[in-house]
């Protein structure tokens, strides 16, 4: 009897990993559907841009940033692999992409498995994956064109290597390759992922250290040294990487550096900690697993370093958010590193909880009904963080089926837009959820909102308009035509539209464009082709 309990609890398991996948192939060929646009249509058009003009490794194309639009914020590793694998496949890069992150999402949680077995049994390890895999945050983002599943996977890859390390495992060469390669691949695509990893590494060293009964320091120091120069020479590698990568990216970047949004101003901003707060009790944990984390933090295991595990992983999220405190503040997706340790701490939990259930039936009743709880609490925070959000029309869908066949794909195009125009105060709530809660909340005003935020972005609607390359800037009265000469000098004869979008004021700019055709006019474009 025990063992039909058994198969049923890793059948409901696998129909919940597939239920998984389901959620996140909802309208996966819809380019303009998803959490944080702006950063995934700016990773979509570098791979769409490989595709069609071949793989330049340090000048990834991107759309928004004007001419030549090199962005280097991370190796394009990522892209580069979807490049090929939408050749391969003649499948799309949007639908490659996605589907491949949804695979790395899946592969990420079988890690997250493997990590937690090391700790607890199978079936806890399971719910721990489970967890992850139904995250309201990887719920909005597995299913992106991002890089950061992949930089997840790799980081959280690095941690089970080193883990297994940790223990001594027989084939500790192969997991010192692992260790290496993945911690590589980390610090070249996001160096912030890699934060787990640096933290763990010291901190077992010191405890080696004071564990190390020689009374002598210097021999202490020596012996800690010995048994962990491979793992020591991986990190100091990795460390000289991720530094001339950094000095590289700077260098060959024609927009902003990697380290331009770090800092800690924001410590001082009240907002900041509430909205850190309400994402990782909303996105990156539920109310159902955070309680099985408390009940973790009052039934600590007596292995020292098991202890030590859970410290690190639990303390995380407070790190890492104090850590890079100015990036994190506007870009939930930053947080996606999280999730696997958080999903651990979880299974642990459960772990503990479940071993006071002596009858074997009982426990995998128990292991059942926890995961469907934790995965409808999930469901429903994602549905609430994402799919009930204001109901505002798609703007982009609108302009592309308006710019389809008005634009040449794949031109230069800058695109000056009437601050006045017509836009619903709703839709400037349509990309920021802190916004959202501000606004619901009465701390955010109709006027501060329209100043503060933006109801349409650069990245989406340049791709929106045929898949243009160039720039979006913002007009309060007068669009600033007389510096057209400027930005035609500036995109070295390559400007080939300039478009207007919901101005006020269109007789008066017909009138002093002197400049180029007027081929296009409606309610809301007027487009002028400068090679007409």
């Amino acid at each position: 009897m025990t063992s039909v309990f058994r198969y049923t609890f890793y059948l409901i398991i696998l129909l919940l990993s597939l239920l998984s996948v389901l959620i996140k192939c909802i309208a996966i060929n819809d380019p303009f559907l998803g959490a944080h646009l702006f950063r995934q249509l700016q990773t979509l058009s570098t791979i769409e841009a490989y595709t069609l003009d071949g793989i330049h490794l340090l000048k990834p194309r991107t759309n928004y940033v004007g001419y030549p639009g090199y962005l280097l914020l991370e190796l394009p590793i990522f892209q580069v692999a979807m490049t090929w694998l939408s050749d391969i496949s003649s499948y799309p890069p949007l639908v490659c992409t996605r589907i491949a992150n949804i695979i790395i999402g899946l592969l990420t949680g079988g890690v997250v498995f493997l990590l937690s077995r090391k700790f607890t049994d199978r079936s806890s390890a399971a719910i721990a994956a489970i967890v992850y895999l139904f995250t309201p945050l990887n719920m909005m983002y597995h299913w992106s064109t991002l890089i950061d599943p992949s930089a997840v996977l790799f980081s959280v890859t690095a941690t089970y290597s080193y883990i297994q390390l940790q223990h001594g495992h027989r084939r500790s060469y192969l997991f010192l390759f692992l260790f290496l390669a993945t911690s590589l691949l980390t610090v070249v695509i996001k160096p912030l992922y890699y934060l787990p990893v640096a933290a763990l590494v010291p901190i077992f060293l010191i405890s080696e250290y004071l564990d190390n009964e020689k009374k002598n320091w210097a021999l202490r120091v020596k012996e800690t040294l010995r048994k962990r120069i491979g793992i020591l020479a991986s990190i100091a590698l990795s460390g000289i990487v991720m530094t001339a990568w950094l000095k590289i990216s700077s260098d060959y970047s024609s927009a902003q550096s990697v380290t331009s949004h770090l800092g800690w101003d924001t410590l001082t901003n009240p907002g900041w900690y509430v909205t850190i707060l309400l994402r990782y009790f909303f996105y990156i944990q539920t109310p159902v697993g955070l309680l099985f984390v408390m009940i973790l933090l009052f039934h600590l295991p007596k292995s020292k370093s098991h202890r030590i595990f859970i410290w690190v992983f639990i303390a995380l999220p407070f790190v890492y958010y104090l850590t890079f405190a100015n990036i994190n503040y506007p870009h939930d997706y930053y947080s996606l590193i999280l999730p696997p340790y958080s999903s651990f701490a979880v299974g642990y939990g459960c772990f503990v909880f479940l071993n006071e259930c002596k009858s074997a039936k009982n426990r995998f009743i128990l292991h059942s009904l926890i995961c469907a709880i934790i995965c409808m609490a999930s469901i429903f925070l994602y549905l609430t963080n994402y799919w009930l959000s204001p109901n505002v029309e798609n703007r982009y869908r609108k302009i592309a089926k308006e710019m389809l066949p008005v634009l040449e794909t794949n031109e230069y195009a800058w695109v000056l837009t009437d601050r006045n125009g017509d836009f619903q105060t709703n839709e400037y709530l349509a990309e920021s959820r802190r916004d959202m809660i501000q606004a619901k909340l009465g701390t955010l005003n109709t006027e501060a909102l329209r100043e503060k935020t933006r109801p349409v972005y650069a990245p989406a609607i340049l791709y929106a308009m045929n898949r243009q390359y160039g720039e979006m800037w913002w007009y309060d009265k007068n669009p600033p035509i007389d510096q057209l000469n400027s930005k035609k000098e500036e995109y070295e004869g390559n400007l080939r539209y300039v478009i207007f979008y919901m101005a006020t004021n269109q007789k008066d700019i017909v009138a002093e464009m002197n400049q180029g055709s007027l081929i296009y006019q409606s309610n809301d474009f007027l487009v002028f082709d400068l090679r007409g």
